[in-house]
């Protein structure tokens, strides 16, 4: 699977990327920040990580991330994201 290098002081949450409910997408803006979108297919749940804000986690509503000032690339590729687990 795919493995990504932590470029932040933080460490960074355990993903079950064996986990079959998951869905795991992942974004690095021009800043180097990194960002993972974490999609339960079960309870319907999403939730944003960002690697800017110490691997912290906000919720996702609507393809919003509640928490995050995100800027506009940030925004359409998690809108994107929200989108393609079905935009519940």
């Amino acid at each position: 699977m795919l493995t990504i290098e932590n470029k932040h002081a933080a460490e960074p949450p355990e993903f079950e990327p064996d986990n079959p409910e998951l869905r795991h997408y992942y974004f690095e803006n021009e800043h180097g920040e990194q960002l993972v979108y974490v999609y339960n297919t079960g309870t319907r749940a999403g939730g944003l990580y960002h690697g800017g804000h110490d691997w912290k986690v906000a919720g996702v509503q609507y393809g919003v991330a509640h928490g995050f000032d995100l800027d506009y690339a940030e925004r359409t590729w998690l809108m994107g994201c929200w989108f393609a687990t079905g935009g519940v």
